[in-house]
């Protein structure tokens, strides 16, 4: 809550360190530039070398946590490597030190047992700067999603000089250049700027600035606990860096799971049959690297005509869209089957299968849409695969905004998510045919990555007044509509009575696992957060910032007094950039003007902390509303 103070008196601590309480104006900066941000840019140019340090560090996780020791070994890693940064920095300073400091907390519920989707621990690190209660801060994260194959040293960052807007510019090329370690290691450099510039100012006695890294939040968001489990630590200010400027709002999130029995082992094959289909490993809301099916036969020579055969047809097939551009298909005859792998192109963030649909393509629905049809017209036996390959290709098809489907209700758009291009998506993303799911044994999985519109929420629109998720600034239940939607989509595929029925598990309310639903969230763009973000954009930019709403799920939602903001200035996540994708890559001049927007946000709030503390600002005091402490 904010403290009341007198307009007289900076603030307590000043008192009892003896510093005078005197205005803003009075007490200028001691001994640094008046600018702490002018060689930001170069400054964060020139630390090539530690995002290097952090990207060789392998920080993304696999299925059910399975590498989750590797992950943290990482994570120490990464610490240790601030701990060397900060200590070799407070010997420069003069009085006002960094203090890193960090939160690990296993991630279990009341009666202490562990939470399902989530990480074991919860761990968040943190670096601070001043020791007013006003908070301010900077949040990244750390984790990444998994690197695709090796062919590009995911692990190794590059310089290159990609065609970007027209013309030739620098890319760091690396896993997490973009997503988002190097926008952290940006953080590091603009701490230590607004450091060196206040050092010994009493203006650091009415703020704490902050950095803050994430450390799971491309699995299951440790931010948001550390903030419910502290309250008193969740700033109020803050820009999410991991995004495109700014984002005024963001789609919901809903990820149901389908699945079909898995056939008996034993169960008699002839003819031709897919024996196998799955797609490269990953999490839901990345579009996977490759789609991979086994095709065997009774006989030889039935192998030996369909390699011979299948390229051209795949070739030659007729999608539901005639200027569907599908994956590259790869077909190989092997001793006892032929091996079929399709191949991404494009973008391959969940949130924007669009995007992947217009430049790119997804081997997952290239391939399960060719062989459903080929499976029909081949007269294949229809075994488990094959079932859930029609599912998708009778549910979407190769659509992603659920056009062109009998069941209108899985389009919805409004006035914020707007149509034709900003509807509720659905990236369809992996296919598990192994039966090892410890959450769904037994059974062909198919997850799908949901980025919905208000319409898609059960509960509530937007008023247009309250700011953060759209249910609970009406006090409402949070649910989102597709396990009605889908149920009914389900029970109509599957029709009276079949050996291979497809289910669907949607869970109904928040906040438990990263299935779980995640309502709309919106901010004003006249609202205290947007508008105090946009005015130190501007001052760089020359020009306020866009206000932009997007399907990606970041840290900031249900903050009010957090805004996902930057390092993008565009909202392209296909090449040469590619979130989530092969070959990710940081455009270095987005990633240096970002820091330096970052650096103008932060000297504005130290410089302005002193009047909003007195109650002097007439915006400061809405800052200080705190949200609603839910999980995502």
């Amino acid at each position: 809550m904010m403290t009341k103070r007198t307009l007289g008196c900076a603030s307590i601590i000043a008192l009892m360190v003896g510093v005078a309480c005197s205005s803003n104006d009075d007490n200028p900066p001691s001994n640094n530039p008046a600018d702490a941000c002018s060689t930001i840019e170069s400054d964060v140019k020139n630390d090539f070398n530690t995002l290097a340090k952090f990207v060789a560090i392998e920080t993304y996780r696999t299925e059910n946590w399975a590498n989750e020791d590797k992950v943290t070994e990482g994570m120490e890693k990464i610490y240790a490597e601030m701990k060397q940064q900060v200590d070799a920095f407070n010997a420069g300073q003069k009085t006002s030190k960094l203090t890193l400091t960090r939160w690990d907390q296993p991630s279990v519920d009341e009666n202490g047992k562990p939470l399902s989707g989530e990480p074991p621990t919860w761990r968040v690190f943190k670096i601070s700067l001043g020791s007013g209660p006003r908070r301010v801060a900077i949040a990244t994260h750390l984790d990444t999603v998994a690197p695709g194959n090796d062919s590009w040293k995911p692990f190794t960052l590059e310089k290159k000089e990609l065609d970007y807007n027209g013309k030739k510019e620098e890319f760091w090329v690396g896993r997490g250049s973009i997503d988002d370690k190097g926008p952290a290691v940006a953080t590091l450099q603009v701490i230590k700027a607004i450091a060196r510039k206040y050092d010994g100012s009493p203006q650091l006695n009415d703020v704490t600035v902050e950095v803050i890294f994430d450390t799971s939040e491309e699995t299951a968001m440790s931010m948001p606990n550390y903030f419910r489990l502290n309250p008193t630590q969740e700033p109020n200010l803050a820009v999410i860096f991991d995004a495109s400027w700014c984002v005024r709002a963001e789609k919901g999130v809903e990820r149901p799971i389908f699945t079909v029995p898995k056939d008996p082992p034993g169960t008699t094959k002839t003819g031709v049959w897919i024996d196998s289909f799955k797609t490269s490993t990953g999490p839901a809301n990345q579009i996977p690297d490759t789609t991979t099916a086994i095709i065997k036969a009774d006989a030889p020579a039935k192998l030996d005509a369909l390699a011979a055969s299948i390229k051209a047809e795949y070739d030659a097939y007729k999608f539901d869209d005639p200027n569907y551009r599908h994956a590259e298909l790869v077909v190989t005859r092997e001793a006892d089957s032929v091996k079929l792998v399709t191949k991404v192109a494009g973008a391959q963030h969940g949130s924007k299968p669009e995007e992947n649909r217009a430049d790119g393509a997804n081997p997952l629905v290239s391939l399960a849409n060719f062989l459903a049809f080929k499976a029909k017209d081949a007269n294949w036996p229809e075994n488990d695969i094959v079932r859930m390959l029609k599912f998708i290709e009778w549910t979407w098809g190769t659509k992603v905004f659920g056009e062109d489907h009998n069941h209108p209700a899985l389009q919805a758009s409004d006035e914020i998510f707007q149509a034709p291009n900003n509807g509720t998506t659905y990236a369809v993303t992996q296919f598990n045919d192994s039966g090892d799911d410890s959450a769904y044994p037994n059974s062909i999985v198919l997850k799908i990555d949901i980025r919905y519109a208000q319409d898609h929420h059960g509960s509530a629109k937007w008023n247009g007044q309250t700011e953060g998720f759209i249910d609970q600034m009406q006090n409402k239940p949070s649910y989102s509509r597709f396990k009605d939607i889908f149920g009914t989509l389900v029970k109509e595929f599957n029709g009276a009575s079949n050996p291979h029925p497809v289910s669907v598990t949607v869970k109904e309310t928040r906040p438990k696992g990263p299935e779980s639903p995640v309502p709309p969230d919106v901010r004003k763009t006249d609202g205290p957060t947007f508008s105090r973000i946009s005015k130190a954009y501007e001052q760089v930019e020359g020009k306020p910032c866009p206000a932009i709403a997007i399907g990606g799920g970041t840290d900031a939602k249900n903050h009010p007094n957090f805004l996902a903001a930057g390092a993008l200035f565009g909202q392209k996540f296909g090449p040469p950039i590619n979130f989530h994708g092969l070959s990710e890559g940081a455009p270095v001049s987005e990633l240096t003007r970002s820091a330096k927007i970052i650096c103008q946000f932060l000297d504005d709030e130290v410089k302005g902390a002193t009047k909003q503390e007195a109650g002097v600002s007439t915006t400061a005091a809405s800052l200080w509303t705190k949200s609603d402490h839910e999980l995502h």
